[in-house]
């Protein structure tokens, strides 16, 4: 399964309702997003899958001010998630 979207769009609980519905169909796995903060602030989001688990780091996004949020917190339109799952190796991301 490959899946790509904007990061902007992790802000809508309907967008994370449709994800995790579409990666259940497709995988027959259940996905789960994991907010975590840092100082006060949100600093990655982490997803997990059911099964094979590759690496930790390449199922996180971490929010580095500069590069993915814009001044007022909220997350830059311009960046893009790529979801990749496969039996083999589970669940990566990578960023655009």
């Amino acid at each position: 399964m490959k899946s790509q979207f904007s990061l902007y769009h992790i802000e809508s609980i309907h967008f994370i309702n449709s994800l995790m519905s579409l990666f259940y169909r497709e995988t027959g796995n259940k996905l789960s997003i994991h907010f975590n903060g840092s100082k006060g602030y949100l600093s990655n989001i982490e997803f997990e899958s059911e099964g094979v688990q590759s690496d930790i780091d390449n199922r996180r996004i971490f929010l580095r001010r500069s590069e993915t949020l814009n001044k007022n917190g909220s997350i830059k339109k311009r960046i893009m998630v790529v979801l990749l799952f496969d039996d083999e190796t589970g669940l990566k991301i990578s960023i655009k």
